[in-house]
Parts: C-alpha cells; structure tokens; sequence
C-alpha cells in the first residue's frame, strides 16, 4: 500500500517562493563577483610604467597584488587610482639605450561626483558582505514572510547597485579599447617611426629635427633662439640630416629661417636687441591656447 503524504497549499507557497529567493541570492552573489572581477581586471591594467625588459614582470606583479585585495581594497584602489588624473613622472636616470613606456588610465570627474560614488561603494561592500557572510542568521526558510521579505531586499539590491555593475563594464571596455588602438599604433609604421626615431605620427622628419632644436634653446616664454637651434642642427649626425633631405627631395639642407618659413606648424619673430635685434621661433599655438 502508497501512502501519500499531503501537501498544502502553504507548504507549495512556502517552497515556491524560497525557490525564487534562492534563485535571487545567487543572481546577486555573481552579480557582486563580476564586479570584483571587474574592478580587478581594470585596475590590473589602470598603468604600466618601465623599462621595456621589465614591463613583463611588472605587469605580472600588478596582477598578482591585484588578485589577493578584498572587496573593500579594491573600492580605495579604486578611487585611488582610477580618479587620479597627475601625469606620471619619468625616472631621474633614464636610460637612453631602452625604451621605456608609460601608460595611464584615469577619469576626470568633479570631486562632488566622486564622492558621491565612493559613498555608493561603501553601501556596495558593506551589501556585499553581508550577503555573502551573514544572510543566515537573518533568514529563516520555514517563514513565508521571512522568505518574502529577504526576497523583495534583494530585488531591490539589484536594482540600487547594476548602475554601479554598467558603469564598471563600460570603463573595462573603454580601457580595453584604448589598450588596443596602442598596441595598434605600435604596429603600424608611424608606430614603428615613433619608436626607433621618436617621429609623432603625422610628423615629418624635417618637423622632429625643428623641434629637437627648439626645445634645446627653448625660454621661459616659449621661444627658441634661431641661431641656437642652428647651432644644434649642425651638431646633428649625417644620417639624420640625410634622412630629413631625402625626405623633403633635398640635396642639402636649406638655412633654418627658409625652412622655419615654409613650415606649417612653426613661427618666427624678431626681437630688438641692444646691437639690432634676433629671430626666435616656436610651435604656433593651438587655437584653444591663450597666447
């Protein structure tokens, strides 16, 4: 003989609805580890600054630290770093024979932005922590209306922190973006330019020697002594001179001030002196700049 043991409408009740609470939970537990996987991936690749014999290790050793931070780490490293928008400073003895790279990754935002945001992070892990380490005590599967309580505050969890889970997946792609057009810049031929010969892309030649003169007489103002910089250029070996001639189908190097007044992205002036007066040259300012 089957005996069949009755189930009432409460108990399918009851059992219905921690089913979906426990579907809630989980939904909310991996949506708080894709934020941490998140948050480690962007900041793992936020800077890489070195050497380039070293940048492998350096790389490794910033995911390494990064992997071990807690949740709590990760929102201070976060704000630490990620808002920090100061430039990078080279080392003091740099050497010339190796290349060294340095890339950073920041967003600028208005500092009553950011601390708005670094409020909603500490209601983020403190949620976080509470969900993974202390759901138990305050939840009771037998109730229905401890089930369905529990349930709706995780509704409702979800909904205050997937803005912060958005805005996350956007920085990581938008950093990743940016990495990519780098490495594709490095293996392009203006890349190749920028490394071997320090050539900025849309560059010629011709403009990086004016510059390389300019920036070794360049005042407080801004301008370069023309015949400092000619001084420069004469100092300069053959091959680069023959470079720049082959480049502009020269078969030798005109005067500096022909060659300043042809340029499009240089300008001269004359300055009155005690004996007659000198040219001075520089970059033309950028529209935007005041002058």
């Amino acid at each position: 003989m089957n005996f069949v043991i009755p189930v009432t409408i409460m108990d399918e009740q009851v059992e219905t609805a921690r089913n979906e609470c426990m579907r809630r939970i989980g939904r909310n537990m991996l949506m708080f580890q894709r934020m941490e996987q998140l948050l480690k991936s962007l900041l793992a690749n936020s800077s890489l600054e070195g050497y380039e014999k070293e940048l492998e290790s350096i790389k490794a050793k910033r995911a390494s630290d990064i992997s071990s931070m807690t949740m709590g780490q990760l929102s201070n490293e976060y704000f630490n770093t990620i808002f920090d928008t100061s430039e990078n400073e080279l080392p003091p003895h740099e050497d010339p024979s190796q290349h060294y790279l340095s890339f950073k990754y920041s967003v600028q935002r208005s500092e009553e932005r950011i601390n708005a945001e670094k409020q909603y992070f500490s209601e983020l892990v403190k949620e976080r922590n509470e969900l993974v380490h202390h759901l138990l005590p305050k939840y009771d599967p037998t109730s229905l209306q401890s089930i369905e309580e529990l349930s709706e505050s995780l509704e409702k969890q979800r909904e205050r922190f997937l803005p912060a889970l958005k805005n996350l997946t956007t920085l990581c792609e938008t950093q990743q973006n940016i990495r990519q057009q780098i490495a594709d810049f490095f293996q392009s031929e203006a890349g190749g330019r920028f490394l071997v010969e320090g050539i900025y892309p849309g560059e010629t030649r011709l403009d990086k020697l004016l510059r390389d003169a300019a920036s070794f007489s360049t005042r407080d103002d801004g301008w370069s002594s023309l015949n400092l910089a000619g001084q420069f250029i004469k100092n300069q070996p053959e091959d680069i001179i023959e470079k720049v001639c082959e480049e502009l189908a020269f078969s030798t190097l005109p005067a500096l001030k022909t060659l300043i007044e042809k340029s499009p992205i240089f300008e001269l002036k004359t300055q009155p002196t005690k004996n007659g007066f000198i040219w001075l040259y520089r970059l033309k300012p950028h529209p935007d700049e005041h002058q």
